[in-house]
Formats: C-alpha cells, sequence, structure tokens
C-alpha cells in the first residue's frame, strides 16, 4: 500500500503510484483523502465556474438586468421584456464584433430592445419615455438604434396615434370610454401627417373629443401629460 505522502499528490503524481492511489482512495477514511465523486465533482465543476464568472458572462447578466430594470420603469408587459432580452440574445449571438456589447453601451442597448419590442407589441412607449426613465442621451439611442436593427435586419413599424389614446385618458383619469371612442374615429377619419408627433395627434383628438361630450376638459393638463409623459416620438 503507498504511502500518504504518495497517494496525496492526486493527478499531479500520476506516475508508477496511481494504482496505489486509486486503491488507496477507497480504501482510506474519506477523513484523510477526499472520495472519488468528491474529486470528480471539483474537477468537473471548475470549468463551469470559471465560465459562470467570466467578463463575459457577468456583462451579459447585467445587460439583462438593464433590461428588466428599463421595463419597470416604464411599467411595460413581461411578454415585452421576455421579446426585449430575445432581441438582445439575438443581436449578442449576430454581431461580428466582440466588443458589439460594453459596460459603456449596455444600458442604451437595453432602452433600444425595450423600444423596439414596444413597436412590435404596440405599447405606447416613445423614444424620449424610454430614454428618460434610464437617463439615455437620445444621440446614443439613435446610433444604437440604427445598430441593432440593422444587425438583426428589423423592420419597426412606426407607432400609431391610436396606441397612445388608453394611456393618455388613464393619465387624465377619464373613465368614459366615449370620449377614447370619439377620439380614435377622429384620427381615422384624419388623413395621416408623418411630420406629426403620433403623441400629439392622440392628444389633440383626445381633446376636441372631449370638448364636444360633458366631460371636464384642460388643455393645459392635455398638454402637460404629453410632454412630461410622453413626449415626442
Amino acid at each position: 500500500q503507498p504511502s500518504e505522502s504518495a497517494t496525496s499528490g492526486g493527478v499531479g503524481g500520476v506516475g508508477g503510484a496511481l494504482g496505489g492511489a486509486s486503491y488507496s482512495m477507497y480504501t482510506r477514511s474519506s477523513s484523510s483523502f477526499p472520495s472519488r465523486k468528491t474529486f470528480n465533482d471539483v474537477s468537473v465543476m471548475k470549468p463551469a465556474h470559471k465560465e459562470q464568472s467570466s467578463p463575459a458572462a457577468r456583462l451579459h447578466r447585467a445587460v439583462m438586468e438593464q433590461v428588466e430594470d428599463t421595463c419597470e420603469r416604464s411599467r411595460v408587459a413581461t411578454r415585452t421584456s421576455i421579446r426585449a432580452q430575445s432581441i438582445i440574445e439575438q443581436y449578442i449571438g449576430c454581431s461580428n464584433n466582440s466588443r458589439s456589447v460594453t459596460k459603456h453601451n449596455m444600458t442604451t442597448l437595453a432602452v433600444v430592445s425595450v423600444y423596439i419590442a414596444c413597436r412590435e407589441h404596440k405599447c405606447a412607449r416613445t423614444v424620449i419615455e424610454v430614454c428618460s426613465v434610464m437617463n439615455v442621451k437620445e444621440s446614443s439611442f439613435k446610433k444604437m438604434y440604427k445598430i441593432v436593427v440593422k444587425t438583426l435586419d428589423l423592420r419597426v413599424r412606426s407607432p400609431s396615434p391610436t396606441e397612445f389614446l388608453g394611456r393618455f385618458s388613464q393619465f387624465l383619469k377619464w373613465n368614459k370610454h366615449s370620449v377614447e371612442e370619439a377620439a380614435r374615429q377622429l384620427i381615422l377619419s384624419t388623413p395621416p401627417d408623418g411630420s406629426i408627433a403620433p403623441a400629439a395627434v392622440a392628444a389633440a383628438a383626445l381633446y376636441i373629443a372631449a370638448t364636444t361630450t360633458t366631460t371636464t376638459t384642460n388643455s393645459k393638463l392635455v398638454n402637460s401629460i404629453t410632454d412630461r409623459r410622453v413626449g415626442k416620438v
């Protein structure tokens, strides 16, 4: 039977003591030597542990946390959050640049992914709104937006003014659906003008519809809700 010093060499002393070391590993008490199961677990798990704690893995988790934070602050649905995370995964997988995601642009990337997901799910959120909740500059947003759309070959739909009606009515605490429906009909019957932000069209339609009903209307309140909550697209 090999000595304790010979067996304690483990894999490093694989030479002539390999057979004896293996035998000793089974025959000696577990308090003296680790069991084969423990030895194998350690040798197999080390690479996985290193992979999980690598800079790339940490950065990936950080980006996903930024996406969740943006969705929470923007108050979007869970399915929109899931889609935003999917966009991030696709972008990382399709990008040929290893530096496509850094600690300096990950917040902007998260905001862009959330905005695109909102557009796909017809969720009434604008560039100004999603940028403001995460303190992202619009110039940085536009630059990253073009990169993501080009990389993933996406066709992002333009928002419709009707998507903002329900949200504005909620902010204004208008419970009468007749006003919202009248505003919807006004929008649908008016030729679209691409030079006017959809949010502004929605606010104007709501104001006009409200003045023809018994709803108390304050134009300054409508403008305030539009400017502070939504802003321009």
